[in-house]
């Protein structure tokens, strides 16, 4: 369900898509049968739970280099999707602070995590890809008419009040 959602929602924009299917690949993994949080005598001790941590590691880096991104392109919808962001970091913290197993309580991460993922990349990271892949054109228009050619993996563009000043390479 999770990689169907991420594939039905691909944004045309390399990092963001592959961010989402990484996130995709680690929720699919962690639920899988034979994967196990930290356990002392093959129990789980309900402390620290390694998956939760785990996502939680990678949400804040993947976020951090969306936010980044959001930043260099002066997407207008920045602080917003940013929250967007920190509610589910929150909420993954959350879940670790209360001493959550996402074995144990398999239902209840797997439903934050979806509920989650089912509105924010299909509205926000949509949103976010559209901004991008506009900004990109108007880059590689400005190289065509000053004579120059545009790299493929050109995908951040500066903007400062309006105007292109430039672009951040990946």
């Amino acid at each position: 369900m999770v990689k169907a959602l991420v594939h039905k929602a691909r944004t045309g924009v390399r990092r963001i898509d592959a961010a989402n299917e990484g996130l995709c690949f680690l929720i699919g993994r962690m639920f899988e049968p034979l994967v196990e949080c930290r356990r002392r005598n093959g129990h789980c001790d309900r402390r620290a739970c390694t998956k939760i941590a785990a996502l939680t590691v990678f949400a804040r880096r993947n976020f951090s280099d969306q936010e980044e991104m959001m930043r260099a392109i002066a997407f207008p919808h920045a602080d917003e999707h940013a929250r967007d962001h920190r509610r589910l970091l929150d909420d993954l913290e959350e879940l670790y602070r209360s001493n959550t197993c996402a074995d144990i309580e398999r239902a209840r991460v797997r439903e934050v995590l979806l509920r989650w993922i089912a509105a924010h990349v299909t509205a926000e990271d949509r949103s976010l890809g559209d901004w991008a892949r506009t900004r990109r054109e108007l880059v590689a228009l400005v190289h065509e008419v000053e004579g120059r050619a545009v790299g493929a993996d050109w995908a951040d563009v500066a903007v400062d009040e309006g105007h292109m000043v430039g672009m951040v390479a990946e």
